[in-house]
């Protein structure tokens, strides 16, 4: 659901997509947390925003439904995929960029920070 209608930056739309990103990062109460979600999200954000669209009103829910897919798709799959394989909380990083890195093509020097 979205919490802030009022799209006009791409730092509102960041917060909205945070709030997605936070629920699908939880675990069950009594898991055992081996990865920092915040490193998660900050990673795939500034993965998902090396755009940096003109947000308009006309065009702001078009720009929202873009960056959610993406970064939901990302988050779901390296959750599912590599979050178990974890360690420790210092192993986030590394796997989360490679995970982007190997699902995307993408090499982290490409796209901007946050």
């Amino acid at each position: 659901m979205i919490s802030n209608t009022d799209f006009k930056t791409i730092e509102d739309l960041q917060e909205t997509i945070k709030e997605s990103l936070d629920d699908i990062l939880k675990l069950d109460p009594g898991a055992r947390h081996t990865f920092d979600k915040d490193v998660v999200i900050r990673e795939t954000f500034n993965f998902v925003f090396k755009e940096r669209p003109s947000i308009t009103h006309a065009n702001r829910y078009e720009w929202y439904y873009i960056f959610l897919g993406k970064a939901v798709s990302i988050v779901q799959g390296w959750k599912m995929n590599c979050s178990q394989h974890l360690k420790s909380f210092d192993d986030t990083y590394e796997s989360i960029v490679t995970y982007i890195e190997q699902t995307y093509g993408t090499h982290r020097e490409s796209y901007v920070q946050v």
